[in-house]
């Protein structure tokens, strides 16, 4: 099992399961989520992480991380679509 960094609000990118653990926002509510603000013209900022030995071929699914700010600025200006 991989090692999975605290929860803190020191912390400014999470990864989908820290999302889905402080949010309540799984997976595919948070993709569509990225694709209304994208629309919306405030995309929220993420990051995909490369894999120590540089492939990015091994894994179906890359270490993605969403910056914090980004995502609550979002939330707070769409204060009906989530409820955390």
């Amino acid at each position: 099992m991989p090692k999975r960094l605290q929860i803190t609000d020191k912390r400014e990118w999470y990864c989908p399961k820290d999302i889905e653990d402080v949010y309540g926002i799984s997976r595919e509510s948070l993709r569509r989520i990225m694709e209304d603000a994208k629309e919306k013209g405030m995309p929220i900022k993420t990051t995909v992480l490369r894999f120590r030995n540089g492939s990015m071929t091994t894994r179906k699914r890359p270490f993605v991380r969403i910056q914090k700010k980004s995502l609550e600025e979002y939330l707070e200006a769409h204060p009906g679509k989530i409820e955390a």
